[in-house]
Protein backbone atom coordinates (compact mmCIF):
# COMPACT_ATOMS: atom_id res chain seq x y z
CA UNK A 1 0.00 0.00 0.00
CA UNK A 2 1.26 3.45 -0.85
CA UNK A 3 1.35 5.76 2.13
CA UNK A 4 2.17 9.42 2.52
CA UNK A 5 5.84 10.03 3.40
CA UNK A 6 4.74 11.86 6.50
CA UNK A 7 2.85 8.77 7.61
CA UNK A 8 5.75 6.45 6.88
CA UNK A 9 8.04 8.61 8.99
CA UNK A 10 5.77 8.13 11.99
CA UNK A 11 5.26 4.37 11.89
CA UNK A 12 6.58 3.56 15.33
CA UNK A 13 5.33 4.85 18.65
CA UNK A 14 8.24 4.98 21.04
CA UNK A 15 7.81 3.21 24.38
CA UNK A 16 9.54 6.16 26.02
CA UNK A 17 6.65 8.40 24.97
CA UNK A 18 4.17 6.23 26.81
CA UNK A 19 6.37 6.29 29.89
CA UNK A 20 6.64 10.07 29.74
CA UNK A 21 2.90 10.49 29.39
CA UNK A 22 2.29 8.16 32.30
CA UNK A 23 4.13 10.57 34.57
CA UNK A 24 1.42 13.18 33.99
CA UNK A 25 -1.38 10.93 35.20
CA UNK A 26 -2.78 11.31 38.71
CA UNK A 27 -2.84 8.24 40.96
CA UNK A 28 -5.66 5.87 40.13
CA UNK A 29 -8.88 6.47 41.96
CA UNK A 30 -10.85 3.82 43.78
CA UNK A 31 -12.82 1.35 41.67
CA UNK A 32 -15.89 1.64 43.91
CA UNK A 33 -17.91 4.78 43.22
CA UNK A 34 -20.51 6.15 45.59
CA UNK A 35 -22.20 7.40 42.43
CA UNK A 36 -21.45 7.87 38.75
CA UNK A 37 -21.25 11.48 37.59
CA UNK A 38 -22.95 11.89 34.22
CA UNK A 39 -21.25 14.43 31.95
CA UNK A 40 -22.10 15.55 28.42
CA UNK A 41 -19.13 15.06 26.11
CA UNK A 42 -18.93 16.38 22.55
CA UNK A 43 -18.24 13.87 19.81
CA UNK A 44 -17.32 14.43 16.17
CA UNK A 45 -19.09 11.31 14.93
CA UNK A 46 -16.90 8.86 13.06
CA UNK A 47 -13.79 11.00 13.47
CA UNK A 48 -10.55 9.73 15.03
CA UNK A 49 -10.09 12.89 17.10
CA UNK A 50 -12.53 11.24 19.55
CA UNK A 51 -10.02 8.43 20.11
CA UNK A 52 -9.28 9.14 23.77
CA UNK A 53 -12.96 9.17 24.74
CA UNK A 54 -13.67 6.00 22.74
CA UNK A 55 -10.79 4.13 24.34
CA UNK A 56 -11.58 5.49 27.81
CA UNK A 57 -15.07 4.04 27.44
CA UNK A 58 -13.92 0.79 25.84
CA UNK A 59 -11.31 0.12 28.53
CA UNK A 60 -13.48 1.26 31.43
CA UNK A 61 -11.11 4.10 32.34
CA UNK A 62 -13.82 6.75 32.62
CA UNK A 63 -15.88 4.32 34.71
CA UNK A 64 -12.89 3.82 37.00
CA UNK A 65 -12.90 7.56 37.60
CA UNK A 66 -16.65 7.44 38.35
CA UNK A 67 -17.53 9.27 35.14
CA UNK A 68 -20.40 8.23 32.90
CA UNK A 69 -20.15 10.07 29.57
CA UNK A 70 -23.25 11.07 27.69
CA UNK A 71 -22.04 11.45 24.11
CA UNK A 72 -23.36 14.53 22.29
CA UNK A 73 -22.79 14.55 18.53
CA UNK A 74 -21.88 18.09 17.42
CA UNK A 75 -19.93 18.54 14.14
CA UNK A 76 -17.98 21.71 15.00
CA UNK A 77 -16.54 23.57 17.99
CA UNK A 78 -18.53 26.79 17.31
CA UNK A 79 -21.75 24.76 17.40
CA UNK A 80 -20.62 23.05 20.59
CA UNK A 81 -19.89 26.37 22.28
CA UNK A 82 -23.34 27.59 21.30
CA UNK A 83 -24.86 24.44 22.79
CA UNK A 84 -22.85 24.85 25.99
CA UNK A 85 -24.53 28.16 26.77
CA UNK A 86 -27.77 26.28 27.45
CA UNK A 87 -26.05 23.41 29.23
CA UNK A 88 -26.13 21.15 26.18
CA UNK A 89 -22.52 20.01 26.55
CA UNK A 90 -20.03 20.02 29.43
CA UNK A 91 -16.78 19.05 27.68
CA UNK A 92 -16.03 20.55 24.27
CA UNK A 93 -13.30 19.34 21.92
CA UNK A 94 -11.88 22.54 20.48
CA UNK A 95 -8.72 23.64 18.74
CA UNK A 96 -6.78 26.54 20.20
CA UNK A 97 -8.10 29.15 17.78
CA UNK A 98 -11.74 28.13 18.09
CA UNK A 99 -11.32 28.36 21.87
CA UNK A 100 -9.75 31.80 21.80
CA UNK A 101 -12.30 33.35 19.46
CA UNK A 102 -15.49 32.80 21.51
CA UNK A 103 -13.53 33.67 24.67
CA UNK A 104 -12.53 36.98 23.06
CA UNK A 105 -16.23 37.61 22.39
CA UNK A 106 -17.13 37.18 26.05
CA UNK A 107 -17.98 33.49 26.29
CA UNK A 108 -17.03 32.39 29.80
CA UNK A 109 -15.13 29.11 29.38
CA UNK A 110 -12.01 27.42 30.73
CA UNK A 111 -9.38 25.24 29.09
CA UNK A 112 -9.30 22.17 31.33
CA UNK A 113 -7.11 19.66 29.47
CA UNK A 114 -5.01 18.88 26.41
CA UNK A 115 -5.80 16.27 23.74
CA UNK A 116 -3.07 16.69 21.13
CA UNK A 117 -0.52 19.36 20.35
CA UNK A 118 0.26 19.00 16.65
CA UNK A 119 -1.30 20.84 13.71
CA UNK A 120 -3.05 18.20 11.62
CA UNK A 121 -4.72 19.91 8.68
CA UNK A 122 -4.48 19.36 4.93
CA UNK A 123 -6.36 20.04 1.72
CA UNK A 124 -7.61 17.32 -0.62
CA UNK A 125 -7.98 18.21 -4.31
CA UNK A 126 -10.59 16.40 -6.35
CA UNK A 127 -9.55 13.84 -8.94
CA UNK A 128 -12.02 15.37 -11.41
CA UNK A 129 -9.83 18.46 -11.82
CA UNK A 130 -7.16 16.36 -13.55
CA UNK A 131 -4.29 18.55 -12.36
CA UNK A 132 -0.72 17.68 -13.30
CA UNK A 133 1.82 16.59 -10.66
CA UNK A 134 3.42 20.03 -10.95
CA UNK A 135 0.09 21.77 -10.39
CA UNK A 136 -0.54 19.64 -7.31
CA UNK A 137 2.56 20.98 -5.55
CA UNK A 138 2.08 23.66 -2.92
CA UNK A 139 1.88 26.63 -3.46
CA UNK A 140 1.27 26.07 -7.22
CA UNK A 141 -1.93 24.14 -6.42
CA UNK A 142 -3.53 27.25 -4.95
CA UNK A 143 -3.15 29.05 -8.29
CA UNK A 144 -4.59 26.00 -10.06
CA UNK A 145 -7.65 26.15 -7.77
CA UNK A 146 -8.43 29.78 -8.54
CA UNK A 147 -12.14 30.16 -9.33
CA UNK A 148 -12.87 26.73 -7.85
CA UNK A 149 -14.94 25.71 -4.84
CA UNK A 150 -13.21 24.97 -1.53
CA UNK A 151 -15.19 23.23 1.20
CA UNK A 152 -14.76 23.43 4.98
CA UNK A 153 -16.78 21.85 7.77
CA UNK A 154 -18.15 25.15 9.13
CA UNK A 155 -17.42 28.82 8.59
CA UNK A 156 -15.51 30.18 11.58
CA UNK A 157 -14.23 26.74 12.55
CA UNK A 158 -10.55 25.90 12.69
CA UNK A 159 -10.66 24.09 9.34
CA UNK A 160 -12.08 27.20 7.74
CA UNK A 161 -9.33 29.33 9.24
CA UNK A 162 -6.55 27.02 8.08
CA UNK A 163 -8.01 26.61 4.59
CA UNK A 164 -8.05 30.38 4.17
CA UNK A 165 -4.57 30.72 5.68
CA UNK A 166 -3.28 28.10 3.23
CA UNK A 167 -4.67 30.13 0.33
CA UNK A 168 -3.49 33.48 1.68
CA UNK A 169 -0.01 32.16 2.51
CA UNK A 170 0.39 31.26 -1.17
CA UNK A 171 -0.12 34.93 -2.04
CA UNK A 172 -3.64 34.41 -3.39
CA UNK A 173 -6.78 36.52 -3.03
CA UNK A 174 -9.49 34.76 -0.98
CA UNK A 175 -12.24 36.45 -3.00
CA UNK A 176 -11.16 34.52 -6.12
CA UNK A 177 -12.35 31.23 -4.60
CA UNK A 178 -15.84 29.94 -3.85
CA UNK A 179 -16.24 28.89 -0.21
CA UNK A 180 -18.84 26.41 1.03
CA UNK A 181 -19.51 24.79 4.42
CA UNK A 182 -20.11 21.08 3.93
CA UNK A 183 -21.04 20.22 7.54
CA UNK A 184 -20.39 16.60 8.48
CA UNK A 185 -17.29 15.08 6.88
CA UNK A 186 -19.17 12.54 4.67
CA UNK A 187 -20.83 15.50 2.93
CA UNK A 188 -17.42 16.87 2.02
CA UNK A 189 -16.34 13.52 0.63
CA UNK A 190 -19.58 13.28 -1.38
CA UNK A 191 -19.01 16.74 -2.83
CA UNK A 192 -15.45 15.85 -3.77
CA UNK A 193 -16.69 12.64 -5.39
CA UNK A 194 -19.44 14.18 -7.50
CA UNK A 195 -17.45 17.29 -8.36
CA UNK A 196 -19.67 19.85 -6.67
CA UNK A 197 -16.69 20.68 -4.44
CA UNK A 198 -13.22 20.93 -5.97
CA UNK A 199 -11.14 20.78 -2.79
CA UNK A 200 -11.88 20.25 0.89
CA UNK A 201 -9.96 21.04 4.05
CA UNK A 202 -9.74 18.19 6.54
CA UNK A 203 -7.99 17.35 9.79
CA UNK A 204 -6.95 14.43 11.98
CA UNK A 205 -7.01 11.46 9.63
CA UNK A 206 -9.90 12.68 7.49
CA UNK A 207 -7.58 13.70 4.67
CA UNK A 208 -6.28 10.12 4.38
CA UNK A 209 -9.82 8.76 4.23
CA UNK A 210 -10.93 11.36 1.68
CA UNK A 211 -7.96 10.72 -0.60
CA UNK A 212 -8.39 6.94 -0.44
CA UNK A 213 -12.15 7.16 -0.99
CA UNK A 214 -12.23 9.67 -3.84
CA UNK A 215 -8.86 9.19 -5.53
CA UNK A 216 -8.10 12.82 -4.73
CA UNK A 217 -4.69 14.18 -3.79
CA UNK A 218 -3.55 15.48 -0.39
CA UNK A 219 -1.84 18.87 -0.73
CA UNK A 220 -0.64 21.51 1.72
CA UNK A 221 -0.30 18.81 4.38
CA UNK A 222 0.63 20.40 7.71
CA UNK A 223 1.81 17.00 8.97
CA UNK A 224 4.64 17.09 6.42
CA UNK A 225 7.86 18.81 7.49
CA UNK A 226 8.61 20.02 3.95
CA UNK A 227 5.24 21.77 3.80
CA UNK A 228 5.79 23.33 7.22
CA UNK A 229 9.01 24.91 5.93
CA UNK A 230 6.84 26.91 3.52
CA UNK A 231 4.43 27.86 6.30
CA UNK A 232 6.50 29.20 9.22
CA UNK A 233 3.41 30.40 11.05
CA UNK A 234 2.21 26.80 11.32
CA UNK A 235 5.59 25.79 12.72
CA UNK A 236 5.31 28.53 15.34
CA UNK A 237 1.93 27.35 16.66
CA UNK A 238 2.88 23.67 16.77
CA UNK A 239 2.81 22.60 20.41
CA UNK A 240 -0.84 23.39 21.11
CA UNK A 241 -3.94 22.32 19.25
CA UNK A 242 -6.93 20.25 20.40
CA UNK A 243 -8.03 20.73 24.00
CA UNK A 244 -10.88 20.10 26.38
CA UNK A 245 -12.89 23.23 27.17
CA UNK A 246 -15.76 23.58 29.64
CA UNK A 247 -18.17 26.37 30.62
CA UNK A 248 -16.74 28.20 33.61
CA UNK A 249 -20.00 27.77 35.52
CA UNK A 250 -19.76 23.99 35.12
CA UNK A 251 -16.12 23.97 36.26
CA UNK A 252 -16.87 26.06 39.36
CA UNK A 253 -19.78 23.83 40.31
CA UNK A 254 -18.02 20.53 39.57
CA UNK A 255 -14.24 20.97 40.01
CA UNK A 256 -13.64 17.39 41.17
CA UNK A 257 -15.72 15.98 38.32
CA UNK A 258 -13.66 18.02 35.86
CA UNK A 259 -10.43 16.86 37.47
CA UNK A 260 -11.46 13.20 37.32
CA UNK A 261 -12.58 13.52 33.69
CA UNK A 262 -9.26 15.05 32.63
CA UNK A 263 -7.24 12.56 34.71
CA UNK A 264 -9.12 9.74 32.99
CA UNK A 265 -8.39 11.24 29.58
CA UNK A 266 -4.69 11.62 30.43
CA UNK A 267 -4.46 8.04 31.66
CA UNK A 268 -6.10 7.00 28.41
CA UNK A 269 -3.49 8.86 26.36
CA UNK A 270 -0.74 6.96 28.18
CA UNK A 271 -2.59 3.69 27.57
CA UNK A 272 -3.05 4.42 23.86
CA UNK A 273 0.62 5.35 23.43
CA UNK A 274 1.82 2.10 24.99
CA UNK A 275 2.84 -0.05 21.99
CA UNK A 276 1.47 -3.22 23.57
CA UNK A 277 -2.05 -1.76 23.27
CA UNK A 278 -1.77 -0.86 19.59
CA UNK A 279 -3.93 -3.72 18.27
CA UNK A 280 -6.67 -2.91 20.79
CA UNK A 281 -6.64 0.73 19.68
CA UNK A 282 -6.93 -0.32 16.04
CA UNK A 283 -9.91 -2.47 16.97
CA UNK A 284 -11.67 0.49 18.61
CA UNK A 285 -11.08 2.69 15.57
CA UNK A 286 -12.28 -0.06 13.23
CA UNK A 287 -15.53 -0.15 15.20
CA UNK A 288 -16.07 3.58 15.76
CA UNK A 289 -14.52 5.10 12.64
CA UNK A 290 -13.92 2.32 10.10
CA UNK A 291 -12.18 2.98 6.83
CA UNK A 292 -14.86 3.17 4.11
CA UNK A 293 -15.96 0.00 2.39
CA UNK A 294 -14.56 -0.41 -1.10
CA UNK A 295 -11.31 1.38 -0.31
CA UNK A 296 -8.28 -0.63 -1.49
CA UNK A 297 -6.49 -2.32 1.43
CA UNK A 298 -9.08 -1.08 3.88
CA UNK A 299 -7.58 -2.71 6.97
CA UNK A 300 -4.11 -1.39 6.13
CA UNK A 301 -5.55 2.11 5.81
CA UNK A 302 -7.06 1.83 9.30
CA UNK A 303 -3.70 0.77 10.75
CA UNK A 304 -1.93 3.69 9.08
CA UNK A 305 -4.56 6.14 10.31
CA UNK A 306 -4.07 4.92 13.89
CA UNK A 307 -0.25 5.02 13.66
CA UNK A 308 -0.39 8.54 12.35
CA UNK A 309 -2.80 9.86 14.96
CA UNK A 310 -1.32 8.26 18.06
CA UNK A 311 1.90 10.26 17.83
CA UNK A 312 -0.11 13.48 17.93
CA UNK A 313 -1.65 12.80 21.34
CA UNK A 314 -0.37 14.70 24.36
CA UNK A 315 -1.69 15.68 27.80
CA UNK A 316 0.43 18.85 27.58
CA UNK A 317 0.25 22.10 25.65
CA UNK A 318 3.03 24.59 25.01
CA UNK A 319 2.50 28.04 26.53
CA UNK A 320 4.76 29.56 23.86
CA UNK A 321 2.72 27.93 21.11
CA UNK A 322 -0.47 29.29 22.66
CA UNK A 323 1.05 32.78 22.62
CA UNK A 324 1.82 32.29 18.93
CA UNK A 325 -1.76 31.15 18.34
CA UNK A 326 -2.96 34.34 20.01
CA UNK A 327 -0.96 36.51 17.61
CA UNK A 328 -1.82 34.32 14.63
CA UNK A 329 -5.58 34.52 15.11
CA UNK A 330 -5.40 38.30 15.56
CA UNK A 331 -3.22 38.68 12.45
CA UNK A 332 -5.79 36.66 10.50
CA UNK A 333 -8.43 39.16 11.71
CA UNK A 334 -10.46 36.40 13.31
CA UNK A 335 -10.53 38.24 16.64
CA UNK A 336 -9.76 41.91 17.43
CA UNK A 337 -7.14 41.47 20.17
CA UNK A 338 -5.26 38.74 22.05
CA UNK A 339 -7.04 36.89 24.84
CA UNK A 340 -5.72 36.56 28.38
CA UNK A 341 -4.42 33.00 28.15
CA UNK A 342 -3.61 32.67 31.85
CA UNK A 343 -7.17 33.64 32.78
CA UNK A 344 -8.54 31.22 30.20
CA UNK A 345 -6.71 28.19 31.63
CA UNK A 346 -8.45 26.57 34.60
CA UNK A 347 -6.36 26.67 37.76
CA UNK A 348 -6.57 22.90 37.95
CA UNK A 349 -5.08 22.60 34.47
CA UNK A 350 -2.01 24.77 35.01
CA UNK A 351 0.09 21.63 35.31
CA UNK A 352 -0.64 20.67 31.72
CA UNK A 353 1.29 23.70 30.46
CA UNK A 354 4.87 23.30 29.31
CA UNK A 355 7.19 26.06 27.99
Amino acid sequence: MKVNRALRARRLVQPALAALLALTVSPAVAQNCAKMDVVKVQEYTGYIVNLTTWVAMDQGILKKYCIEPQIIAIPSAPAAFAASVQGGVDFIMSSTDTTFIPASQGLDVKIVGSINNTIFYAMIVGKHLKLTPEQLQYPAVIKALEGKTIGVNAFGASMDGFARYTVRAAGADLSKYKWVAYGAFPNGVAGLTNGTIDAIEASGDAMDIAAATTGGTIVADFRDKETIKKLPQVAAITGANMMWVSPTAFVKKNPEVVRRFVDAQNETIAWICDPKNFDAVVKVVAQKAPSPEGVPERDALTVERVRHYIVQLSPNSSRKAMDEWNQFVVSEKRMPKPVDIDALIWEGAKGMMIP
